[in-house]
């Protein structure tokens, strides 16, 4: 578990700090899993994932 306050980050340091792909990522948003504006949002044209709203979402999937 990483401490402090992270925010928007990109799908690199998801994978990095969580081992969660860039593909599966990707996957999740294409499918509409993850929900835009609130995990994740455009920059510029890159993907930005929100770390924390993605781990209490996967904190809750996995109840």
């Amino acid at each position: 578990m990483v401490s402090g306050y992270l925010g928007w980050v990109k799908p690199k340091k998801i994978e990095e700090l969580k081992g969660i792909t860039e593909g599966s990522l990707k996957s999740k948003i294409k499918r509409k899993v993850l929900t835009k504006g609130l995990h994740y949002k455009l920059v510029d044209g890159s993907v930005m994932i929100h770390f924390e709203r993605l781990d209490a979402f996967f904190e809750e999937a996995a109840v």
